[in-house]
């Protein structure tokens, strides 16, 4: 947290948040990760293959190091990648739910994440 002064005075607080460098393999996955997640968003309409390519955008978080407790449902990947790169979203995949605090949360049955995800 910065605090300033704006030329006419004013005080601004710039509010960086946190940051973290992260290296050029896992750039890379995040980046194919959303242009994934945005591709899903492109098949309404088409429920047999988007139910399938869900479940690629889940193995592929797997394959980034998510780690999933025994109680992830088989789309619980999936809700979790649109989750965090889809902040548009209200309702997820197969009873999922995009409230953080809702018992419902694919973040719930997650076990682990990678260090690069924190």
């Amino acid at each position: 947290l910065d605090g300033s002064l704006w030329p006419d005075g004013s005080i601004a607080l710039i509010d960086f948040g946190q940051t973290k460098q992260i290296n050029f393999k896992f750039r890379k996955q995040v980046a194919e990760l959303m242009l994934r997640v945005s591709e899903y968003n492109q098949m309404l309409g088409e429920e047999e293959e988007a139910k399938v390519f869900l479940q690629s955008l889940g193995g592929f978080a797997k394959d980034m190091g998510v780690e999933f407790l025994p109680s992830a449902g088989p789309s619980c990947a999936g809700a979790l990648a649109l989750w965090l790169f889809d902040s548009s979203r209200r309702e997820l995949p197969d009873g999922y739910e995009a409230n953080e605090l809702s018992p419902n949360c694919p973040v719930r049955d997650v076990a682990s994440f990678p260090r690069e995800f924190v």
